[in-house]
């Protein structure tokens, strides 16, 4: 009996051990089933989120075909348009080479004429027949036919680029500045009087920060730089405004050369006890200038508005240009600033020219004296021309009587 037991107990025990391994084994079987159940319901779950969102979302937005009806209606336009500038464009540029061709050896041609016949042109003795059906064998002075083709060749010389004299070509090359198109003409114009409007402010916060600050020598050299620049811009500019038809006169930039040289002058002029006396003077002048410049500029834009509006001005004539003076109780108040400005640019002539006696080897001090000189005899002048000018034309003008 306790044989049999023994013998027992190890299948027993085995059994146990079998059964135990089963147990085991039954426990992943288990684990792998719940396992494969939850991605079920995580699909199950992700799917019905996914529903409620696409049900939650906004309908997708579809083009209507009237719109793309549209849109390839003006695409086909846009492409037929634009063939046909191309088209044209080659057309143009192919006679605006034709032309230039046949201006510059016309040019070519009167020059050697003149040459040729220079006694002729001077003494007005030779003749050519004019070829005129209605008046036959009549004779004409050569040099007066060359005259009328030199003026002839003057009318369309508008139509030949250029690029704007020495000054234009130094900064920006040999390139053609002349606007064929009267958009861009006028926008140029538009923003060169911008350009005055908006730095007429900037001279005066300079001028009244300099005076502040009267012994800090890089304020006033950063406002030397800046005058610099503007002059610079406004030289430019007018070059070019001239080129496309402006009636600028000649004086005006070359005032604006001789500002840009002083302004230049002014930079080298060390922090000395001579430029120290010039300083408050030179800082004065320039925000009272400032002060009138924008008066100024409001008056001429109000005539010029008048007279263009009346057909009395030309639409590339600028503020500054002497056609918008005309004697009305505006120029009568504001004619005497701008002489009294005048005055104020003399006395600080003869103060740097003393200035330079004090102190002879400083040549920043002659060289401004000799330019703010020259500016006042050259504006001074200008005035007083103009005024006459202007006296003259409303003294031929008929009275109107009563």
């Amino acid at each position: 009996m306790v044989v049999e037991s023994k013998l027992d107990t190890p299948s027993i025990t085995s059994d146990g051990v079998l059964a135990n391994g089963a147990t085991d084994h039954a426990k992943p079987k288990s684990s792998q089933a719940s396992a494969s159940i939850t991605p079920a319901r995580s699909s199950t779950s992700t799917s019905t989120a996914a529903a409620s969102a696409s049900a939650s979302a906004p309908a997708q937005k579809t083009v209507p075909p009237f719109v793309v009806d549209d849109l390839e209606t003006q695409f086909a336009k846009v492409e037929e348009l634009g063939q046909k500038l191309r088209t044209q464009l080659y057309n143009v540029h192919k006679l605006q080479d034709e032309f230039e061709a046949s201006f510059a050896k016309q040019q070519k041609n009167l020059k050697v004429l003149k040459t040729e016949y220079k006694g002729a042109v001077d003494t007005k003795t030779s003749t050519v027949l004019v070829n005129d059906p209605g008046k036959t064998n009549q004779q004409e002075p050569k040099s007066v036919q060359l005259t009328k083709y030199k003026e002839q060749l003057r009318d369309f010389e508008t139509l030949m680029p250029t690029n704007g004299g020495f000054f234009v070509r130094a900064y920006l090359g040999p390139h053609n500045v002349r606007f064929y198109r009267k958009k861009e003409r006028m926008l140029f114009k538009q923003d060169y009087e911008l350009f005055k409007q908006n730095l007429s402010p900037v001279i005066i916060v300079f001028c009244l920060v300099a005076l502040y600050f009267h012994d800090n020598r890089w304020i006033h050299m950063l406002f030397q730089l800046f005058l610099a620049y503007y002059y610079v811009n406004l030289s430019l500019r007018e070059n070019i405004l001239r080129k496309n038809g402006s009636n600028i006169k000649g004086w005006w930039i070359a005032h604006h050369y001789i500002s840009m040289a002083a302004a230049v002058v002014l930079l080298t002029w060390p922090s000395s006890e001579s430029y120290s006396l010039f300083a408050n003077d030179l800082h004065l002048f320039g925000l009272y200038m400032g002060v009138v410049q924008i008066f100024q500029t409001r008056y001429q834009l109000s005539r010029l508005y008048t007279l263009r509006s009346l057909g009395k001005a030309s639409e590339m004539d600028v503020s500054n240009s002497d056609s918008t003076i005309h004697w009305s109780i505006g120029i009568s108040v504001l004619l005497p600033i701008i002489i009294m400005g005048q005055v104020f640019q003399c006395y600080i002539a003869v103060s740097l020219f003393k200035i330079y006696a004090m102190y002879p080897k400083e040549y920043q001090v002659l060289l401004c004296g000799l330019l703010f000189l020259s500016m006042f005899l050259g504006n001074s002048s200008t005035t007083v021309i103009t005024l006459l000018e202007k006296k003259h034309i409303l003294g031929s003008q008929p009275k109107k009587t009563n």
